[in-house]
């Protein structure tokens, strides 16, 4: 494996250079860097002149480039980096950890640089406590190691710095919700699925990835007083206590108090999350950043199901498809993938939503259609999918919920069902 390093410090570079087993090629001079053919992984540092031409370089030409910098806590970088295709980006502290850990994956992995196989859905066995630590199990006749088997032993609740990028076990379903643009109704969707599925009676909880500015908490209008942030500190040995309760029975686990905390929410600490989660609810919903960051990306890897939301206008979907392209570099499993409509208003001009799915080369998962009530509802706290006055849209997240696991609604929620009535009569039930 070749590793090209880029930064203006020589002397950083060389103690760079001595991490993982790779060949490495440190330049400090843009141009010369720009002239090295072959390069499988290319670390760009922010201190260089000209880091973006080059960064974009490397990217446009399929080569792995990651981002180095001081300034991790950058929004504004977090989108230059999606937008040059870069894979995403290192504090520049972390730099030598993450070379180490992407050189040895990489050495480690007899099918390194090919596209990942389909995975075979995984079978759900009884879901453990939170706090335990359930013994691997092999499955037979698959062809590819399960997530189990590429480890020893499954992660507990408790989080532990030394453990690398631990095994997600999808017992069930792990959705993500991803827009390209804020306001395309990302965690309106998020939120409100996950309470129709908790009404349903299926244990569901719902992860606020979007690290740096997410406002799941808010919208649902509860107040934690912990979060991810305090498992990884280990203020809190169990991930359940940092969990908060919606009235509707939906468990939250709230993104970063302190913004600024999101980038201690790295690929390794996203994976041992959805670990934990997955084995303990029935459906997992991740509600993602715009952005490729390293919880985007593990939650678009390892999700059952990933619906791409767009509002039906063109500049959305421009960017959308745009964003699309870049997924496809990291060669994620695009069967998958399902184009939800979102915000779809009652009378013309808008784009069809099946030219919008032709488009972006994307199943239609479904049309959420413009509701006022939906506004209405949440500046007053109340999900509007509970409530009559935003009944289109709380058919229409009803229905994409039965689409994922079909239910005979109203059988758990105990409500009058008039199709059981005509069954009795007519001796079917």
């Amino acid at each position: 494996m070749r590793v090209l390093l880029c930064d203006s410090n020589p002397e950083f570079l060389k103690e760079l250079a001595t991490e993982g087993q790779a060949e490495y090629i440190p330049i400090t001079n843009p141009g010369e860097a720009m002239n090295v053919n072959g390069i499988n992984i290319a670390v760009i540092s922010t201190d260089i002149q000209e880091w973006e031409f080059v960064a974009q370089h490397f990217a446009t030409q399929g080569t792995t480039t990651f981002i180095m910098t001081n300034n991790v806590q950058d929004i504004n970088l977090w989108k230059k980096s999606s937008e040059l295709g870069c894979k995403g980006v290192w504090p520049k502290d972390n730099t030598k950890y993450e070379l180490s850990a992407k050189t040895q994956a990489s050495n480690h992995s007899p099918d390194r640089g090919r596209p990942r196989p389909t995975r075979e859905r995984l079978s759900r066995t009884s879901p453990p406590r939170m706090n335990e630590n359930p013994a691997p199990q092999n499955q037979k006749g698959s062809s590819k190691p399960s997530f189990v088997e590429r480890s020893n032993k499954e992660p507990s609740a408790s989080y532990n710095s030394q453990q690398k990028h631990s095994p997600i076990v999808a017992k069930r379903e792990l959705i993500c919700f991803f827009g390209s643009n804020g306001g395309v109704g990302k965690t309106t969707q998020a939120v409100n699925t996950g309470v129709a599925f908790a009404r349903q009676g299926q244990s569901t909880v719902v992860v606020d990835f979007d690290v740096f500015s997410g406002d799941v908490a808010t919208r649902l209008m509860v107040k934690p007083t912990t979060t991810m942030v305090d498992w990884i500190k280990g203020n809190n040995d169990d991930l359940s206590q940092c969990l908060v309760n919606h009235q509707s029975g939906l468990k939250i686990l709230p993104a970063p108090l302190n913004h600024e905390e999101g980038e201690l929410i790295t690929a390794e600490v996203s994976s041992k999350i959805l670990s934990v989660l997955t084995r303990r609810f029935d459906v997992v919903i991740v509600d993602t950043a715009p952005l490729l960051i390293a919880p985007t990306v593990v939650t678009l890897e390892h999700a059952t199901k990933v619906y791409i939301l767009s509002p039906p206008d063109a500049a959305t979907v421009a960017k959308t498809n745009a964003v699309l392209k870049r997924m496809d570099m990291l060669n994620f499993e695009r069967y998958k993938f399902k184009l939800l409509v979102t915000k779809m208003p009652k009378k013309p001009p808008f784009l069809k939503s099946t030219d919008m799915a032709q488009t972006l080369n994307l199943e239609l998962a479904g049309v959420i259609p413009y509701d006022e009530g939906v506004q209405i509802e949440s500046n007053n706290g109340t999900p509007p999918v509970l409530s009559r006055r935003a009944k289109n849209f709380s058919k229409s997240v009803n229905e994409l919920c039965n689409s994922i696991i079909p239910t005979y609604y109203g059988k758990e929620t105990g409500r009058f069902n008039i199709l059981n009535l005509f069954k009795r009569r007519r001796g079917l039930g």
